[in-house]
């Protein structure tokens, strides 16, 4: 095994070949993710309050249509 080999490739990792998370493109993409994410969030929400108050109107329509039916009846 070549020890001195492996210590030169740790040494020069070391020297200016370190990670960085801030410059990554990886971190790029996962700020574009997340932005998506929050978008799509925002999106079901609205959607939700949306078909809430769309099943009220509905069941307020068959309510009236109910009682102008058992009204016409009597």
């Amino acid at each position: 095994m070549d020890t001195q080999n492996t210590d030169q490739n740790i040494a020069g990792a070391d020297a200016g070949e370190r990670f960085c998370p801030a410059s990554s493109p990886w971190t790029a993409k996962l700020l574009g993710i997340a932005a998506e994410r929050d978008q799509l969030l925002a999106e079901k929400v609205d959607l939700q309050d949306r078909l809430l108050r769309q099943r009220a109107e509905f069941d307020n329509f068959r309510r009236r249509a109910e009682l102008q039916r058992s009204e016409y009846l009597q």
